[in-house]
């Protein structure tokens, strides 16, 4: 019985030994998105928890600051995560062709992972198992260095936009405030490379942030610059410019939506959120439209008269992204409350 209870804890460790390494592959390796049953709990464990703490915190300003720690948080959780299932891989791999105790066998594969190597058992097979460990081990702390590099680059290319849009409109950023800026200055013949620059973008951010879910929780500190946010405003800016402008870049813009909306469904996606439209969203009515209208036209556009058809023109397009990005600013709690606003 005691022999076949070691051949079966053999069994087991060699499987999750397989278990975990393509679970390691996929998460650092792998340049496409590839889900992972052992890192995904991992990871879930560490974001839901810094969540479940966050919307317990009764001032947004520090459940920003504390949800600022939940991406690092969370590459490290990873990384001990992995080490910890080649420890108990290998644990049960020496229990099984060694007659030491199972708390023996944890210490030997817990210090060979780490490659400390203060507990070894003399033989072949337990060499081996020894010498296997030590090699995952540096493999997996090897590999996130790697990662982390890849991580703050993508999360550069994904603030660089949303900096340059602040700084010409300066906080907070808004659609309208985008546009009015641009015709104030004489510029609005750059909105179409404005537009395009940004289809670039959420090109580039559905695709890392669907094989890198955790750069969605990661934050900046600076409040008046969020990337969400921005997001938002320049999607509103191309749908006012297309109701109200009638010289309005309309390739441009229509390609610029249709991009932007597609961002947004694979990041819903990827957050496992539903079609379900967000509650609490409020939607624009006459008075915001007429007010953003005459925003425009003192800033030298000349826009169309409002009216019911115009209107509800404005609420349908903006039906088509406000709502799902409503829904993954509330899924990860991004500060502010830009999404219920139509300025």
């Amino acid at each position: 019985m005691n022999e076949a209870f070691r051949w079966a804890a053999l069994g087991l460790g060699l499987a999750l030994f397989v278990a975990t390494s393509i679970s390691m592959v996929k998460t650092l390796i792998v340049p496409r998105r590839a889900w992972s049953l052992l890192t995904s709990l991992a990871t879930g464990v560490v974001v839901r928890c810094f969540y479940a703490v966050a919307r317990r915190i009764r001032n947004d300003d520090l459940a920003d600051r504390f949800l600022g720690f939940l991406g690092p948080v969370a590459v490290i959780g990873t990384t001990v995560a992995l080490l910890g299932f080649y420890s108990i891989a290998f644990a049960l791999m020496l229990f099984g062709v060694t007659d030491a105790s199972l708390g023996r066998t944890l210490r030997e594969a817990g210090s060979s992972v780490t490659t400390l190597g203060f507990e070894s058992t003399g033989g072949v097979g337990p060499t081996v198992i020894d010498v296997l460990a030590g090699v995952s081990g540096l493999v997996v702390i090897a590999l996130t260095i790697a990662y982390l590099p890849t991580l703050y680059v993508i999360l550069r290319d994904r603030e660089t936009p949303v900096k340059l849009v602040s700084g010409r409109v300066g906080p907070p950023v808004t659609g309208v405030r985008v546009l009015a800026e641009h015709y104030e200055t004489q510029a609005s013949s750059e909105l179409a490379g404005l537009y395009r620059s940004w289809e670039i973008w959420a090109a580039q951010v559905a695709d890392t942030h669907t094989k890198y879910p955790i750069l969605l929780h990661f934050r900046l500190p600076r409040a008046e610059s969020r990337w969400l946010a921005t997001f938002l405003a320049m999607l509103d800016a191309a749908t006012l410019q297309l109701t109200l402008d009638p010289s309005a870049p309309v390739g441009a813009a229509r390609m610029w939506l249709r991009v932007g909306e597609a961002c947004l469904a694979d990041i819903r996606h990827t957050l496992s959120l539903d079609d379900t439209d967000p509650t609490g969203m409020t939607e624009p009515d006459r008075a915001d439209l007429e007010w953003m209208a005459a925003e425009l036209r003192d800033a030298g556009c000349a826009v169309r008269e409002v009216d019911d058809a115009i209107v509800e023109a404005w609420r349908h397009a903006r039906r088509r992204y406000a709502p799902a990005l409503c829904q993954v600013a509330d899924a990860i709690m991004a500060p502010g409350d830009p999404w219920t606003s139509t300025d």
